[in-house]
């Protein structure tokens, strides 16, 4: 069935534009195809769609770039809105997703967030559907975020967010981007104390150094950036789950870090005094400790 795959991302030639009628003829139908094959008889397929997988997913991606590169008006409402019951449908599959290389979860991942903030998305079509779609987005990410391996993950996002910082320095447009990543960051970071024991911690705190030390972030205030407040997150979260055995993970980066050992100092104290506030000064803090000694 990869055949239709294809299908629908590069029609016969003899349909001179991707978007005319008769292309879409040959998407709509490889996409009846494979609504009825596969999920009539998942079980049976399953084997050919994790064989195939990086090819699925580099397919739905050029599909989704191509559909919304047109304006709104002139975007394939009906197909967006079945192409995306499809590929919904797909991503829910624990080993499709399980089995992705980085770079087709990656390029996957970035295709379905940046049509989570296309301008006025959920004002398309006449029936609802850019909200159909909005929740088909949403929907396809929490299964990638819930499916794949979460040390790949934390480094595909992080990635993602450096680049979109970025952009977002020469394009605001790209503002709704960074700040959805960093979003799909957090909910992640939630969820390592239920992965620790899978999690390479020392990979993910590199992942986060790379992020974070820069010249351009030590010149501005770092607390603004939104770099600087995922990355505290992130740390944090690995400091409640993995505690004291932190250190271990740190020696990866330790001789090139000039922030995340504080971070995780202050979190470690953090955790055995919850009622403190998280970033008060290390130095205050350890001279309101000496006072008291006294």
């Amino acid at each position: 069935f990869v055949f239709f795959f294809f299908m629908i991302r590069r029609p016969p030639r003899s349909t001179h534009c991707i978007s005319s009628a008769a292309s879409d003829v040959y998407k709509r139908q490889a996409l009846m195809y494979l609504n009825e094959k596969i999920f009539s008889n998942l079980e049976e397929e399953k084997e050919s769609l994790v064989g195939h997988c990086d090819q699925i997913a580099d397919a739905f991606s050029e599909v989704l770039a191509e559909v919304f590169s047109h304006q709104p008006q002139d975007i394939p409402i009906r197909f967006a809105k079945y192409f995306m019951t499809i590929v919904s449908k797909i991503c829910s599959n624990q080993s499709f997703i399980s089995n992705l290389k980085e770079d087709s979860l990656m390029r996957l991942f970035e295709e379905v967030a940046t049509k989570l903030v296309y301008k006025g998305l959920d004002k398309l079509g006449d029936n609802c559907e850019g909200e159909y779609l909005a929740r088909a987005f949403n929907i396809t990410i929490l299964k990638l975020l819930e499916h794949y391996n979460q040390t790949k993950l934390f480094e595909i996002l992080i990635t993602l967010l450096k680049r979109y910082k970025k952009l977002a320095i020469s394009n605001i447009k790209n503002i709704g981007v960074t700040n959805l990543i960093a979003k799909y960051i957090l909910k992640t970071a939630k969820n390592v104390n239920a992965s620790i024991e899978s999690l390479d911690a020392s990979r993910v705190l590199v992942a986060l150094h790379e992020l974070v030390d820069s010249e351009e972030l030590l010149a501005k205030g770092l607390n603004d950036d939104v770099g600087i407040r995922v990355a505290k997150a992130v740390v944090y979260e690995l400091v409640r789950a993995r505690g004291e055995d932190i250190w271990k993970d740190y020696e990866t980066i330790k001789m090139r870090d000039t922030l995340i050992k504080r971070w995780i100092s202050l979190s470690l104290i953090h955790i055995s005094e919850p009622t403190r506030p998280l970033y008060i000064s290390y130095a205050v803090f350890c001279l309101k400790k000496k006072k008291k000694k006294k």
